[in-house]
């Protein structure tokens, strides 16, 4: 069956923004805490795809055993938001132009377990929001990975979407959605079994202009 649609996570498949996020992180760190550390961008990848709370419990919830990782959460949310509004996120090669091609014999999505205001920063700093029929993050619903892609394909009428996603989690969502998946090997994460796999953002567009006839 022919694919109708790509539904593409954000961080690791899009764009790698690790070092704003890893910027806004350490001033927090420098200034409001007691955590002697100082986090790098392969700390904030390793975390990447998941919910935000999630990131900050796995990168700091074994720091100190009095931190308050609720008030920490908030601070790190700010911190990172304000360096978003001085720095840019790093699309990959390609991207730009691959977005605008492909969305000619494809309807685009995403879905990504970002904040809100994050998705608007992608969609503000690249001018790509109007190629993207939609787009969907865990800070606007609340709802895992697989739930928000199931809602998008019910609402959407979407008959044989793919997912294109760089880590083990996206490829269990896309599994858990019923959606074929596509793995961004230039990404954050390793995947086992995909549909296909990518090295560029290019070889995605070779790969489905392959399937449109």
């Amino acid at each position: 069956m022919k694919i109708d649609s790509i539904i593409f996570d954000l961080d690791g498949t899009l764009w790698d923004a690790s070092g704003v996020t890893a910027r806004g992180w350490n001033k927090v760190l420098e200034e409001s805490t007691d955590i002697d550390t100082e986090i790098s961008d392969d700390q904030v990848r390793a975390v990447s795809g998941l919910p935000f709370s999630e990131c900050i419990s796995k990168t700091f919830g074994t720091s100190t055993s009095s931190i308050d990782l609720n008030s920490l959460e908030t601070l790190l949310d700010k911190a990172e938001k304000d360096a978003f509004q001085t720095e840019n996120g790093i699309l990959y090669s390609g991207v730009i132009s691959g977005i605008k091609e492909i969305s000619l014999n494809f309807r685009l999505f995403i879905v990504s377990n970002c904040q809100s205001w994050y998705l608007d920063e992608f969609w503000k700093q690249f001018g790509l929001k109007q190629y993207f029929e939609y787009g969907t993050c865990y800070g606007d619903e609340n709802k895992s990975k697989h739930e928000m892609i199931s809602a998008l394909i019910s609402s959407f009428s979407l008959t044989n979407p793919i997912y294109v996603g760089d880590t083990y989690g996206d490829a269990i969502s896309a599994s858990n959605a019923g959606v074929k998946f596509v793995h961004a090997e230039y990404g954050f994460g390793a995947v086992i079994d995909s549909v296909h796999s990518i090295s560029t953002f290019t070889d995605l567009l070779i790969w489905c202009n392959a399937k449109v006839t």
